[in-house]
């Protein structure tokens, strides 16, 4: 059981998350807290608390409908999430002990970027995303993040061959749009604002990146 959910919605969280990773659900598809209740027995805020939940795993969207179904893409998901997590986290590590860092580093990786997303060039776009998260350790000196640029690799590929159209379309324009407000955020010192921007690109565009 998790440690922050009550033991009934636990159990519902558990059965149901089993029944969307077994595609007993559709993509799209509604699991409203009446379902729950009626389907389980119990009162609303158990059945609330459970697809909460759910919604933060990114299984499901805010409004409770299933956003996959598909277990390597949940797992990929999960690392994501645990990369952004990361990547707050040597904000926080910047912030408390003003550890230095090079926003021309930064801001390089993102010209980098920029160009490659206009070019269609995945493997520079996705070297200079390695740069920035790379710089962004250096700066932190948390080198055991190291192993979260390969899953964000492993990921951006999975995504750029399931839909290149749509990656350079959308999806690496967002990327480029969140990683430019963080560094802006950065170069003001306004650190609020860097992890509302990390916090935005993960839970409000996981419907961009595994639509």
């Amino acid at each position: 059981m998790t440690n922050t959910m009550t033991f009934y919605a636990d159990q519902i969280y558990l059965e149901l998350k089993r029944d969307i990773l077994n595609e007993e659900f559709r993509v799209g598809e509604l699991i409203s807290p009446e379902y729950v209740i009626q389907r389980f027995g119990v009162c609303r805020s158990f059945a609330l608390e459970a697809l909460t939940h759910l919604s933060d795993m990114g299984l499901l969207t805010d409004e409770f409908y299933v956003r996959l179904t598909n277990e390597k893409e949940y797992l990929m998901m999960s690392r994501l999430k645990m990369t952004f997590f990361n990547l707050s986290f040597a904000v926080h590590k910047v912030q408390e002990k003003k550890t230095p860092y090079c926003l021309n580093c930064l801001k390089g990786a993102l010209f980098q970027m920029k160009h490659a997303a206009r070019e269609v060039d995945g493997v520079v776009f996705k070297q200079s995303i390695q740069r920035f998260y790379g710089c962004m350790i250096e700066f932190t000196e948390l080198r055991t993040l190291d192993k979260n640029i390969t899953y964000l690799v492993e990921t951006l590929d999975y995504l750029e061959a399931k839909n290149p159209e749509f990656f350079y379309g959308t999806t690496a324009k967002q990327v480029i749009c969140y990683l430019e407000d963080l560094v802006n955020s950065l170069e003001r010192q306004e650190f609020d604002r860097c992890h509302k921007a990390i916090e935005s690109f993960y839970s409000h565009n996981l419907e961009l990146l595994f639509r």
